[in-house]
């Protein structure tokens, strides 16, 4: 597995933030690269969607819980095989 982008580093950083912040981090992340003189970076994390509450819940189970989200598909994998 390669290691991930910048852009990928800070998608997962902003994403593991509350719901209610995200456009407002994602803006002050946007204009600060675009500050340091990244502007290709600030318009690839400006572009990143807000996520539904549904999305925003599934990513906060994963990035907390990810042993038991883990164990969850792997009994999904055995159900399905067992039927």
């Amino acid at each position: 597995m390669s290691a991930p982008s910048e852009l990928e580093r800070h998608a997962a950083t902003l994403y593991q933030g509350a719901l209610a912040e995200f456009v407002a981090a994602r803006n002050r992340l946007a204009a600060a690269l675009k500050k340091d003189g990244d502007g290709e970076l600030a318009a690839a994390v400006k572009g990143l969607p807000k996520p539904s509450a549904t999305a925003w819940a599934v990513d906060q189970l994963w990035w907390h819980e990810r042993e038991r989200i883990a164990a969850l598909f792997a009994a999904t994998a055995q159900l399905r095989e067992a039927l």
